[in-house]
């Protein structure tokens, strides 16, 4: 009688790397362009709340056009990142609501690289936040300190 293993899949590890490579390109981009008279402009333009009425909902479902260029691990939607953040924070702080509400809506912001938003450079919107012009390293820590 044979016995038949199931073989796991194997790593392809140059889409690990091109996602990588994809990373660090988006890193230094938003390092390169996230400049004060830009950060002005961009306060100028988006304080104006002009663009748009919608409800929460339709705000997370625009999501679904959106992959965030500076993550390494997640190649999926963002709708699907918003939806398992708030549910895991659900499951480990039950009693919390704001904090429920808080995990749903930390990626809405994504929406400005949408046309209709504004249509911004993914460099201009998502990825870890720094204090404007410090450069930091891989482990996001500011260079030099």
């Amino acid at each position: 009688m044979a016995i038949s293993i199931e073989q796991p899949e194997l790593v392809d590890y140059d889409v690990e790397n091109e996602r990588q490579r994809n990373v660090e390109e988006f890193y230094q981009l938003n390092h390169i362009n996230q400049k004060y008279d830009f950060v002005k402009r961009m306060r100028e333009e988006y304080k104006k709340l002009s663009r748009v009425e919608m409800s929460i909902w339709e705000c997370c479902e625009l999501l679904n056009e959106i992959v965030d260029d500076s993550d390494p691990d997640l190649d999926e939607p963002q709708i699907e990142h918003l939806l398992q953040t708030a549910e895991a924070i659900r499951k480990d702080y039950p009693n919390e609501d704001w904090l429920h509400l808080t995990a749903l809506i930390h990626d809405l912001g994504k929406v400005l690289l949408l046309p209709s938003f504004g249509g911004l450079p993914q460099w201009a919107v998502v990825g870890d936040t720094n204090p404007l012009g410090m450069w930091t390293g891989k482990c996001g820590h500011v260079m030099g300190s």
